[in-house]
């Protein structure tokens, strides 16, 4: 699979995704549906401008369309819980015990 293939299959999982049709993207692209079709299907390549535009438009980065790393499949980042503190007799802070 070529990069015009893959950005046009992860452009059409995405606006499967969001249910967005062909005469979606030709409005959003400023082109006809036979225009968008093309594009759509990998049979003409997206410029570059288009390839941001639609990156835009489908809320998702350049790198999705361009390599299918999903970006809504990313994992955020979760953090450790905190440990409670507390202070002692002498005003040192501690962990508190937990129990």
């Amino acid at each position: 699979m070529n990069l015009r293939q893959r950005v046009a299959a992860e452009l059409r999982a995405e606006m499967g995704f969001q249910k967005l049709s062909i005469n979606d993207l030709g409005t959003h692209l400023g082109v006809g549906y036979k225009a968008a079709k093309r594009r759509y299907d990998g049979n003409q390549e997206l410029s570059l401008d288009e390839l941001e535009s639609a990156s835009t438009w489908l809320d998702c980065s350049i790198a999705q369309l361009t390599t299918g790393n999903r970006d809504r499949d990313a994992s955020p980042i979760v953090s450790k819980p905190m440990k409670r503190l507390g202070t002692n007799a002498s005003g040192q802070t501690r962990p508190l015990k937990e129990g």
